[in-house]
């Protein structure tokens, strides 16, 4: 059981100085709070650790290795329960205090990274789609291909060259549209690693 003055000391480490002491039902009540945000922290901490695993499953992307340089056990914990014993429980062997505070603050260091990434990622993703449909690469055409054919002769060159980008838009939405498998590979997959690794770098530079 932990001594009185030994929790007053703690909680004075997040209340600040007590004028009053607790009383005993305050420091039960203060006990049970701390329970309770303790259960809802390390279940959260674990939902998180298991999304941000799926995600490097369903990548399969560079990007998302970056995370496993050094081994970091809480980020291979299952359970919420695993990372309590890791982090509390004095008899979980291999870990001093020390490593499992510096885990722990890798830990949410990689999970504010990752959401940085995705956000970073999928603005890459919005750039490359909007190029795909860059008005003056669809002005342009294909390299060697003549903007009045099929077209026919009507109009002039100004109003061809209008008519041939705008089948050339309406292609491209269809092959966008329709291919998402190609879409994701050689579109959006390659953006998003780009962005996401944008931010996951600045790791490496602290």
């Amino acid at each position: 059981m932990l001594a009185t003055s030994e929790f007053l000391g703690l909680a004075q480490v997040f209340f600040g100085d007590l004028e009053q002491p607790l009383s005993r039902a305050q420091l039960d009540e203060v006990v049970r709070r701390i329970e309770q945000v303790l259960h809802v922290v390390f279940a959260g901490l674990a939902d998180a650790i298991k999304g941000r695993r799926e995600f490097q499953r369903e990548f399969e992307v560079d990007a998302t290795r970056i995370l496993d340089w050094t081994p970091n056990p809480i980020k291979h914990a299952e359970t919420a329960g695993e990372i309590a014993s890791l982090l509390l429980d004095p008899r979980s062997p291999g870990l001093s205090e020390e490593q499992a505070k510096a885990y722990l603050q890798e830990v949410f260091q990689d999970l504010t990274l990752h959401q940085l990434g995705l956000m970073a990622g999928f603005r890459e993703c919005v750039r490359g789609l909007l190029k795909e449909f860059d008005p003056v690469l669809l002005t342009k055409g294909e390299k060697g291909k003549s903007i009045g054919k099929g077209l026919g002769l009507l109009g002039g060159k100004g109003v061809r060259a209008d008519a041939a980008a705008w089948q050339r838009f309406l292609e491209k939405y269809r092959q966008l549209t329709e291919e998402e498998v190609r879409v994701f590979e050689q579109i959006l997959a390659p953006h998003f690693a780009k962005g996401y690794l944008s931010i996951q770098k600045t790791r490496r530079r602290k």
